[in-house]
């Protein structure tokens, strides 16, 4: 997949980049969706970050530097000053509304730290993360799998982090598991992470990209 880029009047969506998740290209690893506006079709910017921290121009892969986020052909910011919406209305940064904080709302909660559904509403803005594996800055992988579990998490948290969130903003995990023999010790190590967090939970047991990882853990959070 290359770079995917939807435009929304004279701003670009922008979808992906193609990498590996092995660091041979810029392999994203978080995308921002930000609402802007109190129109009927707001606008919404989709950035992100690849493992250098840098953000894609226009039709162009991703750069090295500093961060920008790309409206029209012009590279902006670390913030956008201005754009327009499909139907011709100019926002500015002062115009932008990020309205009151975001609610949670756990429906069906289970004893098992999480949810049958989670609900948000007044969110602005929406952190997809990659999924996360057990293994470090330095490409170590521990050997055991709560080990490991727990080092997908710190993953998991270091991601939230860069967004400015914290693990209570976690509204969906999805966990890949290399065989069902670890469902009991994933349990065990996510109440130990989440607490008394109820995001909305799948679990796949699948086979894992490198044979060595024996989970990798995928999230969605809000604010």
């Amino acid at each position: 997949m290359g770079n995917v880029a939807r435009r929304l009047g004279n701003a670009v969506e922008w979808i992906g980049n193609a990498a590996d998740r092995r660091g041979n290209a810029p392999f994203p690893r978080a995308c921002v969706i930000e609402r802007m506006g109190n129109g009927a079709f707001p606008i919404r910017f989709i950035t992100c970050r690849p493992s250098n921290g840098a953000f894609p121009r226009d039709n162009e892969p991703f750069p090295t530097g500093n961060a920008t986020e790309s409206v029209g052909n012009e590279a902006r910011g670390p913030r956008l000053k201005a754009a327009e919406s499909s139907h011709g209305d100019s926002l500015t940064s002062g115009e932008a509304s990020y309205h009151a904080p975001m609610s949670h709302r756990a429906i069906n909660a289970t004893p098992y730290s999480y949810a049958q559904a989670h609900e948000i509403s007044n969110f602005s803005r929406v952190l997809f993360i990659s999924g996360q594996v057990p293994e470090d800055k330095d490409g170590n992988v521990p050997e055991d799998f709560k080990s490991q579990c727990r080092l997908a998490w710190a993953n998991v948290e270091a991601q939230l982090e860069a967004a400015g969130m914290t693990l209570d903003h976690l509204v969906k995990v999805t966990t890949f598991l290399s065989d069902r023999q670890y469902r009991r010790e994933n349990y065990q190590v996510r109440t130990e992470i989440l607490g008394e967090r109820l995001p909305a939970l799948t679990i796949i047991i699948t086979g894992i990209y490198d044979e060595k990882w024996l989970l990798e853990i995928e999230a969605v959070a809000a604010v």
